[in-house]
């Protein structure tokens, strides 16, 4: 069955090679052309490089003897020579190396005799093969080399030329390659399958039925105190050419389909990022794909320039639920009707929740490296790999990242610029935790709940001292445990504050800066005689950035 699945391969390159010598060349010596492939990816190690075509002209006998032509891939080839290069031949060049295998097509192993070839070189980046000797007057010969497959990996140039020359022993006639005709295009284009990973905003969601609208910048975010503030995030992928993304498996020899592995870093313990989820709630029930295939929260792909999507089915992800004991999933691209003609970008749109995560988590941002997969070496021990399934394709690891999820301080922080305390006179204050709002899981803000720390500044020479919301806290609006829970407002006096603390004075004039550990605090002062005077203090929202200059203080 291979010896007719070769031939059958051997006799269309002939086709090819007759149809082009016919057009293109009527010259003595050897004349060389190629079909390039038109791109490849500049990270694969079985990339295919296009066919070669020689032709031989009308010459007289060469003598007794063989010359060697040598094809230089300048990189290395990564298919053994049996079983996928195929070297055929026609006419003057045609040669029958045995009984079982048809005439024209040479045969792989190392004897160096007359219709033979194989791999050699420094780097196994030579094609070594082996021409017979020519009876007089011999008429035209062609010759066509096929299924080569070689690793671009690190290699620089966009483009993959072979280099063509011919070496005989001495008393041999030799070939001649004709002038300008020593190198020949295989590869016509070479850049990465993508080049960015990026977390997409609403302007570029895909047109798929049902599916939710994305946030604002693609991003999701979780507050130190464990809280999820924006559940969703949006990871897209485009690919650098029309093809870049496409199934090969059965397709040219190769034995396994192309993947994308994702790994997600700095997850904390108790995160979870559902890869497949919605949007809404904070439990993983509220970020589970519901069954089938036929999904509005899962991945897709879709046309760059229509944003026509297609569902990707859910079993085509290794990984599902991505945590710091998980933290990869590899996408197969088995099944996936890419259109090769025309640029599309995967998206992942997934959801985040917390369960048993420890706050306060560490600030930190949680991002995603991409790499073509299945990942593997070039050459093993300066010999290639034998193809096998999940190798081949394989690929160079070569990570891109993107920023997937912030984790950020759950904190406000605001300055009251004048609080005092001295006989009659006393300061109120109000601080308000504003996160519950009207404003539905759209616009709104997640609930979260926190203590405050105020820090007092007095004028004059008196030491700053600090005070945070603890169980048995002045004032009305905590919880029993000092806690300012969303929508609620805490009041409470300077008086009852400086009463509170052990070991400040009993009267102050100066500043106070409070730190709220949730967001969106809001507050207000003022001072008052409780008969005849009363005036308001702004309590001015600070930067969690401030600047080393002049800064602006927005109320």
């Amino acid at each position: 069955m291979k010896i007719r699945s070769r031939m059958f391969i051997c006799i269309l390159g002939l086709l090819a090679v007759s149809l082009w010598s016919t057009s293109a060349f009527a010259q003595s010596a050897l004349s060389v052309s190629s079909v390039p492939r038109t791109t490849a990816i500049s990270t694969g190690h079985t990339e295919i490089a296009g066919d070669i075509l020689v032709q031989s002209g009308v010459v007289g006998g060469l003598g007794a003897g063989s010359a060697t032509l040598t094809v230089d891939y300048k990189v290395p080839i990564t298919v053994p020579a049996a079983g996928f290069i195929t070297v055929c031949s026609s006419g003057a060049l045609a040669t029958t190396v045995t009984a079982s295998l048809p005439t024209g097509q040479f045969t792989a192993n190392t004897s160096g005799l007359p219709g033979t070839y194989q791999i050699g070189g420094t780097n196994q980046n030579q094609l070594l093969i082996v021409l017979p000797g020519l009876a007089p007057a011999a008429g035209v010969g062609t010759l066509t080399v096929s299924g080569v497959k070689v690793s671009l990996n690190g290699y620089a140039p966009t483009v993959l030329t072979a280099a063509l020359g011919v070496s005989a022993p001495a008393g041999f006639g030799a070939y001649a390659i004709g002038a300008g005709q020593n190198a020949t295009d295989v590869i016509s284009a070479i850049a990465p399958a993508f080049t960015t990973v990026a977390t997409t905003g609403s302007t570029a969601l895909p047109g798929l039925t049902g599916a939710p609208a994305a946030t604002a910048t693609g991003t999701g975010q979780i507050l130190s105190t464990a809280t999820v503030s924006d559940r969703q995030f949006n990871i897209d992928i485009p690919e650098n050419f029309v093809d870049a993304f496409k199934s090969t498996l059965g397709q040219n020899g190769y034995l396994n389909d192309p993947a994308i592995t994702l790994t997600f870093n700095n997850i904390p313990n108790g995160v979870f990022l559902n890869l497949v989820g919605g949007t809404t709630g904070t439990t993983n029930s509220a970020c589970t794909l519901a069954t089938g295939t036929s999904v509005t929260d899962g991945p897709v792909f879709f046309n760059a320039a229509t944003g026509a999507a297609t569902a990707i089915p859910v079993g085509n992800l290794s990984t599902t639920l991505i945590s710091n004991s998980a933290t990869s999933t590899v996408l197969s691209f088995t099944g996936l009707g890419f259109n090769n003609t025309q640029l599309e970008t995967i998206r992942l749109r997934g959801c985040i929740y917390t369960s048993g995560a420890t706050a306060p988590l560490a600030l930190a941002t949680i991002t995603v490296s991409a790499t073509m997969s299945p990942n593997g070496a070039a050459l093993s021990s300066g010999t290639q790999i034998p193809p096998a399934a999940g190798n081949f394709p394989r690929y160079q690891l070569t990570l891109v990242n993107a920023n997937v999820i912030n984790i950020v301080a759950a904190e406000t922080d605001m300055l009251i610029s004048f609080a005092t305390k001295i006989g009659s006179f006393d300061t109120g204050i109000a601080i308000a935790n504003t996160s519950t709002d009207p404003f539905g899981s759209t616009n709104g803000i997640t609930p979260n709940d926190g203590t405050c720390t105020l820090n007092f500044y007095p004028q004059g020479s008196g030491s700053a001292f600090t005070y945070t919301t603890a169980a048995g806290a002045p004032g009305v609006g905590l919880s029993a445990a000092g806690v300012l829970v969303s929508g609620k407002t805490w009041t409470v006096l300077l008086s009852e504050l400086l009463g509170g603390i052990t070991g400040a004075p009993t009267s102050f004039t100066g500043y106070i800066f409070v730190r709220c550990s949730f967001t969106n605090a809001h507050g207000a002062a003022y001072a008052t005689n409780f008969s005849t005077f009363t005036s308001a203090s702004p309590v001015l929202i600070v930067p969690l950035a401030r600047p080393s200059g002049n800064e602006n203080l927005n109320q």
